[in-house]
């Protein structure tokens, strides 16, 4: 486990890159169970640049997006401010 800052752990980076595998029983099965510990590990990502945040839930497949307006040197701070708030109003239901 990489150790983040002291509120966040930071368990796995989900790079985008992709593999596509042949279409057969043996390669079926394992998408399926990649797919299966993915849904029980990760039950929401969190992905960011320069412009937004993307919450993406993994089960459903529902996402909640975040437009960042700050001047450059305020983007982390930015980036702090949304998740705190969005992440307490989650825990708060």
């Amino acid at each position: 486990m990489v150790k983040s800052p002291p509120e966040m752990y930071t368990i796995g980076v989900i790079t985008g890159t992709k593999r596509k595998l042949e279409a057969n029983d043996e390669n079926k099965r394992k998408r399926e169970e990649i797919q299966k510990l993915f849904r029980e590990n990760y039950r929401e990502t969190i992905t960011f640049d320069n412009k937004d945040i993307v919450r993406s839930y993994t089960a459903d497949k529902a996402f909640e997006q975040y437009d960042l307006n700050c001047e450059p040197a305020d983007w982390a701070r930015e980036i702090m401010t949304i998740l705190e708030q969005t992440l307490k109003v989650n825990k708060d239901e």
